[in-house]
């Protein structure tokens, strides 16, 4: 049988109990009660703060509204622990419902998210809570080369923000609005992907505003535009000219609270993803972040060996499945900076975790 719970299972077994504990892995394990079997269609990750020693990670996963069903997340509510939960709190109910307009793309005229990822804080799975931070995205696309086209974009800007307000339960704030609408503005034609993210379990939460592939000369001048006269863009300042010759490209994470930045961090990624074993600035960074105090040695050492790829055959758990991967694959996926947020939560590593497969979409 093919489901989420198989390949979530396989992938906590290659990684290390120094990133995530044998005792954490079952409470991630534990949230297949209400995660859909389809989700095993879907890519999935863990975010680890480099500094924590307590063996925990965030959970991530994402899915589609553009597969049929049922690997589409629109179908998802039909799982029964998902539709329990829907039934029994007001934030699924309230994602249940938003979802079910995007049933049927071809009839929405192409205004649906074409990224969505959910986000499990691990201490709240521990505590039982089950309500994720949801992310979503606006992918422009043919937009970039056919500028003419550019309405389409904000027109499908004025549907996300009214999305967002239906999955939080009020309206978005008219300046939280204004601020997107803006940002769009300035980033416009340039950059090919614009995301943005609630916490569902919090009424008057900020809305995350995510903006993609910048270099590092651009992500400077962005933030000089973005910014209010304050500290804000002298602190973007030191962390590109500490980091930034360590990576490629890079976003920038904006919390905005009423229309205000309330919190920001600097993503960082290589081209093509590429990992340690070819991409020698891996250990670089990660060396420096050890002398800085923010990463133990121990801990590079086990984020540096993360990287695997197993080929399914002879693999039982990988073999049974109408349609079984070709191979699992797991990997580094990016770096993040937050400044402001303390010693602990001031750099994050995002690790992948996905399977290459046939018949996927059939």
């Amino acid at each position: 049988m093919d489901t989420f719970g198989k390949y979530l299972g396989f992938s906590l077994k290659h990684i290390s109990p120094e990133i995530i504990s044998e005792k954490n892995k079952l409470v991630m394990l534990n949230s297949l009660e209400f995660l859909p079997d389809t989700f095993s269609y879907s890519v999935f990750g863990y975010e680890k703060k480099l500094a924590s020693e307590e063996g925990k990670a965030d959970l991530a996963v994402s899915g589609s509204v553009t597969r049929p069903a049922p690997f589409n997340f629109n179908s998802s509510f039909t799982f029964p622990g998902l539709k329990k939960l829907a039934d029994e709190d007001p934030a699924w109910k309230r994602l249940e419902a938003c979802t079910s307009r995007w049933k049927d793309v071809p009839d929405a005229g192409g205004i649906v998210p074409e990224v969505i990822c959910l986000e499990f804080d691990f201490d709240s799975l521990l505590a039982g809570n089950t309500t994720p931070s949801l992310f979503l995205g606006i992918e422009k696309g043919f937009i970039q080369d056919h500028p003419e086209n550019k309405n389409q974009l904000f027109n499908r800007l004025n549907v996300f923000n009214e999305g967002i307000g239906k999955l939080s339960g009020s309206p978005l704030n008219a300046d939280t609005a204004a601020f997107m609408r803006e940002t769009s503005e300035k980033i416009f034609p340039e950059y090919s992907l614009f995301q943005t993210g609630i916490m569902l379990s919090r009424p008057d939460s900020p809305v995350r505003v995510c903006l993609k592939r910048f270099t590092g000369e651009k992500l400077l001048s962005i933030a000089g535009d973005l910014f209010p006269p304050s500290g804000m863009a002298a602190e973007v300042k030191e962390i590109v000219e500490k980091y930034g010759m360590f990576f490629d490209h890079f976003a920038l994470s904006l919390d905005v609270l009423r229309g205000v930045i309330v919190k920001w961090g600097v993503e960082c990624y290589y081209n093509k993803k590429r990992q340690p074993a070819y991409e020698k600035r891996w250990q670089e960074v990660l060396a420096l972040l050890v002398k800085e105090n923010y990463c133990s040695g121990n801990m590079m050492n086990e984020i540096l060996n993360f990287p695997r790829k197993v080929a399914t055959a002879g693999v039982p758990e990988l073999m049974s499945a109408p349609y079984p991967p070709e191979f699992y694959a797991q990997a580094l996926h990016h770096l993040k900076f937050t400044p402001g947020a303390g010693r602990e939560n001031f750099a994050k590593v995002y690790l992948w975790a996905g399977f290459g497969r046939k018949g996927m979409d059939t």
